[in-house]
């Protein structure tokens, strides 16, 4: 099982129509935390993994499309040292890139 909790927070939304918005404001703030118990078991006990991570999505001003560049960084633990077990601490660093088009795909549409 698995238990997770996250956040995302925008302050600004629109930086291509209003240019004067401050970026830092347009940039999406994310938090999130987990709980999970792993399918392992060593002396009679079952290993679990938590972990909280961070986040930043920087927005790319192209006009029609929302692009962005996004960082993370989750830290964690997993295991125990209960019973003479091994605990591992770990750091992950994520990158990613999304790109999509700032179509409305259900908007209503009016024809003449």
């Amino acid at each position: 099982s698995r238990y997770s909790l996250g956040l995302e927070f925008t302050p600004s939304i629109n930086l291509i129509n209003k240019p004067q918005i401050n970026y830092f404001k347009t940039m999406k703030y994310r938090i999130g935390g987990h709980y999970k118990t792993l399918p392992y078991y060593k002396n009679g006990t079952q290993l679990n993994q938590f972990g909280m991570s961070f986040g930043l999505g920087f927005p790319v001003p192209i006009k029609f499309t929302n692009a962005s560049v996004n960082l993370g960084v989750e830290l964690g633990q997993r295991g125990t040292t209960d019973h003479n077990l091994v605990r591992e601490k770990f750091i992950g660093i994520y990158f990613g890139l999304s790109l999509s088009p700032s179509v409305k795909w259900f908007q209503k549409r009016k024809y003449d």
